[in-house]
């Protein structure tokens, strides 16, 4: 039966796909163990599926007065391609008669390459070749029983290349193939506190980054996909960010991926407040001044922080205006750190 799924993912654009054994992993710094075989009784074999998501689209430019920010590279695939990797997969073991778990609590960055066509960059995302880390990755517990290989998690090619560790703005990537999540951009941007030393490192990004995947080498030149077996979400990766900021939540949905709205519509205000205090632009001082009078909490206290970063004088005129009514003590404490008063 290898053969035979391994062909049917290839005629349905799916590249890369192994498979390996249900026995349990050890993964995370605490070295927590996840049995496949408590999550799906029966399971006999684990299918790891990989989709290049490399389309050659490249951020639009900000221009003066139109602001834009940034996703993570194949953000607006991100969704689409899990969703269409699980239909595959499911529909060709229950068309044979055996039951199959998608999307599951595997760990799908060691599973790709336990299952043997993945290997580890020292940025901890999983490349393959002909892809590079422009992947989404899809697992699939099943009951019937597959040729499998297990090989080992830690295997790498990266050498000593140290791009993406040079390239990481905020020094998340102290130590080879690990994160330091109190400083990855990533997690600012998924709703984590973002230190105020650390907000000028997130650019334009509203969610993931992209600087550690642009540094690597094996991502400088890659095959585009010349189509895709569905519609891209979302319909830009590049949107303004002035009109978002004081969206409502349906316009945040209709303007934005799934994969991003997953964060939360208030997270994405607050991570815009951040990307328009980094762009430069007097332009979105007054809808950052808006926002400090009406958002949410979190979304005031950051707007406060990119007034001051944009500064000027209207700027520092809705700072002291909000000081005066502001009653909330995250944001006073952001609007008395911006007027020089702590």
């Amino acid at each position: 039966m290898n053969d035979e799924l391994l062909a049917h993912l290839r005629e349905r654009g799916i590249a890369f796909a192994g498979v390996t054994t249900v026995a349990p992993f050890r993964v995370g710094p605490e070295a927590t163990v996840v049995d496949p075989r408590q999550i799906m009784p029966g399971a006999r074999s684990l299918v790891v599926t990989g989709f290049h998501t490399y389309t050659g689209e490249t951020p639009q430019p900000s221009s003066p007065g139109v602001p834009r920010g940034r996703f993570g590279p194949w953000t607006r695939l991100s969704m689409p391609a899990i969703e269409y990797q699980a239909e595959v997969l499911s529909g060709f073991f229950r068309e044979r008669g055996h039951e199959a778990l998608t999307g599951s609590d595997v760990p799908a960055k060691p599973a790709a390459v336990r299952a043997g066509w993945g290997l580890y960059g020292k940025n901890s995302l999983v490349h393959a070749p002909g892809a590079g880390s422009y992947l989404k990755i899809q697992t699939c517990l099943t009951d019937a029983a597959l040729d499998a290989v297990e090989e080992p998690v830690e295997r790498s090619d990266c050498g000593d290349c140290r791009a993406c560790i040079e390239a990481c703005p905020t020094g998340a990537l102290d130590e080879p193939f690990r994160v330091d999540r109190a400083r990855c951009i990533c997690g600012f941007l998924w709703g984590r506190p973002a230190p105020r030393e650390l907000r000028p490192a997130i650019g334009s990004h509203i969610h993931r980054c992209s600087y550690c995947i642009e540094a690597c080498p094996l991502n400088q030149v890659l095959p585009a996909r010349d189509s895709l077996p569905f519609e891209l979400d979302g319909p830009t990766s590049s949107p303004e960010l002035i009109p978002l900021l004081n969206a409502s939540d349906e316009e945040l949905r209709t303007a934005l991926p799934r994969f991003v709205m997953q964060a939360g519509a208030d997270t994405i205000r607050r991570n815009v407040a951040m990307a328009l205090g980094n762009s430069g632009d007097p332009a979105a001082v007054p809808p950052l001044a808006e926002a400090l009078r009406g958002a949410t909490t979190p979304v005031r206290a950051h707007a406060a922080w990119a007034l001051d970063r944009l500064g000027g004088a209207e700027a520092r005129a809705a700072l002291q205006s909000a000081l005066a009514t502001e009653g909330e003590p995250e944001v006073l404490e952001e609007l008395r750190w911006a007027l020089g008063e702590q």
